[in-house]
C-alpha cells in the first residue's frame, strides 16, 4: 500500500482517487490520519475523478469524520458537485443526532430534490431543529406533487392561515380537504376563516364543514365566520 508511505499531498489525491484498489473500510480508517484540509481536498479530488464510482466511499467518510471537517464544509463540498444524493445520504447519516438547524434544512432539501417525499415528511413531522419559516418557503417553491410535508410544518408551527391562502390560490384546494379531514380537524375554525378571507364560495365551505367528521369548536368556527361579517 504505497498510499501509507505517501506524505505529499499530491502523491495522495493522485492515488487516493482510485478507490476500486482499496478495501472500503481501510481507506475510511486512512482517512483519521490526514489533516482536515488534506482530507476535504482529497475527497473532492475524489468527487472530480469518478463521481459515480466514489460517492459511496465519500459518504462513508464524510459521516465518519464531519465532526472535524465541519458539516458546513462537508455540505459545500457535495453541493458544489449539485450532488444531492450525496447530501442525501450524507445528512441522513447524522440528521437523528443533530441539533443544527442547517442540517435539518439542507436535508429536507437534498431529500426534495433526490424525490424521497416520505423522509421530507418524516423530517418535518418529527424534527424539532428546523426553521420553520425558511421550510415553509423552500416546500412553496419545490411545487411538490404531494402538499403534505408543507401541511405539517405549517400545522405544527401555527402558520395555518398562510397555508391556506396559498393551497387556495394555487387550485389546491383538495389538500384543504386532506389537511382538515385526515391531518388535524382541530384546525377546521382557522380554515374557514382563512377561506372567507379569500372569498371562496358559501357552498365550498359548507360542504367542507360537512365533509369534516373529526372534532373541532363549533364556537371557535362562529367566531371566525362573526370576525368577518
Amino acid at each position: 500500500r504505497a498510499l501509507e508511505h505517501f506524505t505529499d499531498l499530491y502523491d495522495i489525491k493522485r492515488t487516493v482517487v482510485h478507490t476500486q484498489h482499496f478495501k472500503p473500510d481501510w481507506l475510511v480508517n486512512y482517512f483519521g490520519a490526514l489533516s482536515v484540509d488534506d482530507s476535504l481536498e482529497c475527497l473532492k479530488a475524489m468527487l472530480q475523478a469518478n463521481i459515480r464510482q466514489n460517492l459511496q466511499i465519500v459518504v462513508q467518510i464524510a459521516s465518519k469524520y464531519h465532526e472535524q471537517l465541519t458539516t458546513t464544509a462537508l455540505i459545500d463540498l457535495f453541493e458544489s458537485f449539485k450532488s444531492y444524493e450525496g447530501l442525501f445520504y450524507f445528512l441522513g447519516a447524522i440528521v437523528n443526532f443533530s441539533q443544527e438547524p442547517e442540517v435539518h434544512f439542507k436535508y429536507i432539501q437534498a431529500a426534495t430534490r433526490t424525490g424521497q417525499i416520505k423522509e421530507v415528511e418524516r423530517i418535518c413531522r418529527e424534527s424539532n431543529c428546523y426553521e420553520a419559516e425558511r421550510v415553509k418557503n423552500f416546500l412553496k417553491e419545490a411545487k411538490l406533487a404531494d402538499q403534505l410535508p408543507l401541511i405539517i410544518v405549517c400545522d405544527r408551527h401555527n402558520m395555518v392561515h398562510d397555508l391556506v391562502l396559498y393551497l387556495y390560490r394555487n387550485q389546491l384546494q383538495k389538500y384543504i380537504e386532506v389537511f382538515v379531514q385526515k391531518v388535524n380537524s382541530n384546525r377546521l375554525p382557522i380554515v374557514v376563516g382563512g377561506l372567507l378571507d379569500v372569498d371562496c364560495s358559501e357552498d365550498a365551505i359548507k360542504q367542507l364543514i360537512m365533509n369534516t367528521r373529526g372534532k373541532f369548536d363549533i364556537d371557535e368556527l362562529v367566531e371566525e365566520v362573526e370576525k368577518r361579517n
